[in-house]
């Protein structure tokens, strides 16, 4: 985490990845190193700047609500969580839904 903030970099996250593809996650990695993935907790206690997209066309009817909702319920299509601990509020998901976006896309452009 250090490493990340020393470099100022952001993170931009698509909490409906978890969703869409978690089964694969855990198919393939095994439940232990799936729940590794998507680090939102981790990221935020960590001071790391975080920014939700939809990455679409990929992650297509994903709402903002819907990327709130997956980030504190971690949930994934087949109803499992993955990486409870992992989990953030509403308030702080509605907040990295929306500002951290253009605050990143401003970093970019710079």
């Amino acid at each position: 985490y250090d490493r990340v903030k020393k470099l100022d970099l952001i993170i931009n996250a698509q909490p409906r990845h978890n969703y869409i593809i978690g089964d694969k996650f855990i198919e393939f990695w095994g439940k232990p190193r799936a729940e590794m993935a998507y680090r939102f907790r981790d990221w935020l206690d960590n001071g790391i700047v975080v920014a939700f997209g939809a990455d679409q066309p990929i992650s297509v009817r994903c709402t903002p609500l819907m990327q709130i909702y997956l980030a504190v319920t971690r949930r994934i299509g087949t109803g499992d969580v993955l990486g409870p601990d992992q989990g953030i509020s509403r308030e702080e998901a509605s907040k990295h839904r929306g500002t951290p976006d253009v605050s990143a896309a401003r970093r970019v452009a710079i």
